[in-house]
C-alpha cells in the first residue's frame, strides 16, 4: 500500500509534557513534508503552531492542519472547563479538536453526564438552563437512546411513516452508513405511506446527509410520535412489556417502578387519550446555523472555510412561544421595533 495514502489518515501527535517549541515544530515539517492529516500537539502551542504552518503554507510548503485534546489526559476535567478550553483552542486556530471523556462515568453507566458536557454539568444543568432561557418549568426529563428503536418497534409491529423517495434512496444508496437497511417502496409517487420495521425506522431517524438537523429532529419527532400512537391502541398487558423493554433503553429522573407506575395510572385514567405535542428550540423560523471562523482568519491553517458551527437563535421569541403553547399565555414582553437577534452575529 502506498505510504503517503497511508499518512493521509495519520494525525502525527506529540503530546507529552517536556515537549518544547523546537520538537512541535519539527513535527509540524514532517506533518507537512509527509502530508499528514494533521498534527496533534498540546494546547498551549497551537497559536504558535498555526502562525507556523500558516507561514509555511504561504511560502508553497503546503497546508497542515492543527489538531489538539482537551481533558487530556484522564478527562476528569469538569465540562465546563472543557467547552473554554475547545473555545480557546478554535480561537488560536485549531481546526480539530479530541476530547477525552471521563471513562469513570462510563464504567458506571453515567451516559447522562457525558451527553450533557456541553450543557456544562449534565440533566441537572441542563435542565436549569433550559428553565432559566426559556422561562418554563420542566418536571421530568426523559433521554431516549435510539439504538433501543428496534427492539420496541418490532414488539410494537412497526409504525406506519409518511416517506419521501429522497429519504428512501439515502438508505437504499448508502448501506454501511445505515446498518444495511433496505426499504421497498410501497407506494405510488413521490411519496408516500410505508410500513417500517425497527430497523428501517432507526434508519430514517438518523438521516442527516440530504437536509438539516432541524429535518433529523423533525423525523426522530415523527417515529416517537408514531411509536406513542401505537402504543395507545395496545393493551394493558403489552403496554407495560414495552416500557419494561423500554426503561434500559432511557436515561430519565424516574426509577423502574415509578415508570411501569405511571404506565399503569396513564392507562386506567385515560391519559392515553391524550394528544402528544412536540416544541424543537431553537426553532427553525428565529434561528439560523452557519459556519463561522473564529479568531484571526489569516492564521487559521485550512483557510477561510473551517470554523465552527453556530446557531445564532432568537431566545425571547422562542421562550416567548414556548410559554404560549404549554401555558396558553407568557410573561415575556417582546418589545415592538425589535432587532433580527439572527443577525447579531
Amino acid at each position: 500500500m502506498d505510504v503517503k495514502k497511508i499518512l493521509k489518515h495519520v494525525d502525527h501527535t506529540l503530546l507529552k509534557q517536556t515537549a518544547t517549541w523546537e520538537d512541535i515544530k519539527q513535527i509540524c515539517d514532517d506533518g507537512i513534508k509527509y502530508g499528514c492529516a494533521s498534527v496533534c500537539i498540546p494546547q498551549t502551542y497551537v497559536n504558535h503552531a498555526a502562525h507556523y504552518v500558516a507561514e509555511q503554507q504561504h511560502y508553497g510548503f503546503g497546508q497542515l492542519p492543527i489538531c489538539t485534546v482537551i481533558g487530556f489526559p484522564n478527562g476528569y476535567t469538569p465540562s465546563g472547563i472543557k467547552c473554554m478550553e475547545a473555545e480557546s483552542a478554535v480561537a488560536d486556530g485549531a481546526t480539530e479538536i479530541d476530547m477525552v471523556i471521563n471513562l469513570g462515568w462510563v464504567k458506571e453507566g453515567q451516559y447522562d453526564k457525558i451527553n450533557g458536557a456541553a450543557s456544562m454539568g449534565g440533566m441537572k444543568e441542563y435542565i436549569k438552563t433550559v428553565e432559566r432561557y426559556y422561562k418554563i418549568q420542566i418536571d421530568n426529563y426523559a433521554v431516549v437512546n435510539f439504538a433501543s428503536f428496534p427492539k420496541i418497534i418490532d414488539s410494537l409491529g412497526g409504525v406506519t411513516i409518511t416517506i419521501t423517495d429522497r429519504e428512501i434512496n439515502e438508505i437504499n444508496n448508502h448501506p454501511k452508513r445505515y446498518g444495511n437497511v433496505y426499504i421497498e417502496k410501497s407506494y405510488e409517487g413521490t411519496e408516500g405511506k410505508q410500513k417500517l420495521n425497527g430497523k428501517q425506522a432507526l434508519a430514517y431517524c438518523r438521516i442527516r446527509k440530504i437536509d438539516t438537523d432541524n429535518a433529523r429532529a423533525d423525523r426522530q419527532k415523527t417515529v416517537l410520535l408514531q411509536v406513542f400512537k401505537k402504543m395507545k391502541g395496545s393493551s394493558t398487558t403489552e403496554l407495560l412489556k414495552v416500557v419494561n423493554d423500554l426503561v434500559g433503553y432511557v436515561y430519565t429522573g424516574y426509577s423502574k417502578k415509578e415508570l411501569v407506575s405511571l404506565a399503569t395510572y396513564a392507562l386506567s385514567n385515560g391519559w392515553m387519550n391524550y394528544e402528544t405535542q412536540t416544541f424543537s428550540v431553537p426553532t427553525p423560523d428565529h434561528a439560523r446555523g452557519g459556519n463561522y471562523l473564529i479568531g484571526p482568519t489569516q492564521l487559521t491553517p485550512c483557510g477561510p472555510s473551517r470554523g465552527v458551527w453556530l446557531w445564532k437563535s432568537d431566545i425571547p421569541q422562542d421562550a416567548y412561544d414556548l410559554q404560549m403553547k404549554i401555558y396558553g399565555k407568557s410573561n415575556i414582553k417582546l418589545a415592538e421595533n425589535r432587532c433580527d437577534y439572527c443577525n447579531l452575529l
